[in-house]
């Protein structure tokens, strides 16, 4: 009852909810494992861990048909129950394309504007059936370019890269941090230096993501298996205030969320780009040096 009202009250505010599901892999004391055993990856007769060091968890063998029907069948029943609008899919690139490609139309059945995002970076999940990856490469040239350590060049390289190697229209989810990271406010210590690299998240090609307490530009890493709650009162107001009116600039101008992007002149620690949709274009010009523009 609670979940249902917390999915009302989001959709009330014009907002939508996604879920983040595991299904690659499971608990050891899941029932799965007393009822359904064979749907799980073994060697020699074992039962093993997708990877070595995550040994907390058992792996599911998606070659078992009858595991990927129960999944879909997971995922539909939050659809079709809660009215949940998508899901982000953990370590999607460990699980087989085909299992996506073969699920994305019976999710759609259920709901046709579910958002899939797939927690990997790999071109193929584009075309196996997510509308959004994670730009882990970006995210590595915005907190290095923030510290001096590259060139903003070393962004326009790998937005060229990402043309060449990804689908047309492909959605990149842009973060400076997120559960696994470091905090972006530790990486990159100066304030107007974080600032400057949360402006390319917002105001380059792709899908803004802010991980709990990134608004505050805190340097605490959240604990995963503890309960840690978030000092609100923590952070720097001009930070925060500074996030909400690149929201404001992305809602004003159409060009900032679907324009295409183009490369301007070349600046020593500037970067320099455009925005183009129709008849509109924006000029974005992000200074990471120290002398004024």
């Amino acid at each position: 009852a609670d979940f249902t009202r917390l999915v009302q009250a989001v959709h009330a505010r014009n907002m939508r909810i996604i879920l983040d599901m595991v299904p690659n892999h499971t608990a050891w004391d899941n029932a799965l494992i007393v009822d359904h055993e064979d749907w799980y990856t073994h060697n020699d007769g074992q039962l093993v861990s997708p990877v070595d060091d995550w040994s907390d968890v058992a792996d599911l063998d998606f070659s078992n048909n009858e595991l990927r029907e129960y999944i879909r069948t997971i995922l539909t029943w939050w659809i079709t129950e809660y009215d949940v609008d998508g899901f982000r899919i953990d370590v999607a690139e460990m699980m087989p394309g085909d299992f996506w490609l073969a699920t994305r139309p019976v999710l759609k059945h259920a709901k046709a504007d579910l958002f899939l995002l797939a927690e990997g970076s790999r071109p193929y999940l584009h075309v196996s059936g997510f509308d959004a990856t994670y730009a882990f490469n970006t995210f590595r040239d915005f907190r290095d370019v923030a510290n001096g350590k590259e060139s903003p060049e070393a962004i326009h390289q790998a937005l060229r890269n990402e043309h060449y190697r990804y689908p047309q229209g492909s959605l990149r989810m842009r973060f400076l941090e997120n559960h696994d990271q470091l905090r972006a406010g530790d990486a990159v210590k100066q304030e107007e230096r974080l600032l400057a690299a949360s402006v390319g998240i917002f105001l380059l090609p792709g899908l803004p993501m802010l991980y709990n307490g990134a608004e505050l530009g805190i340097s605490h890493r959240l604990e995963l298996f503890d309960q840690d709650v978030i000092d609100w009162a923590l952070g720097s107001t001009y930070y925060r205030s500074q996030l909400a009116e690149l929201f404001k600039l992305r809602q004003q101008y159409p060009a900032l969320i679907r324009g295409d992007y183009q490369p301007l002149e070349r600046a020593d620690d500037v970067l320099i780009y455009s925005r183009n949709l129709e008849d509109e274009s924006v000029i974005v010009a992000i200074n990471y040096g120290q002398a004024a523009i």
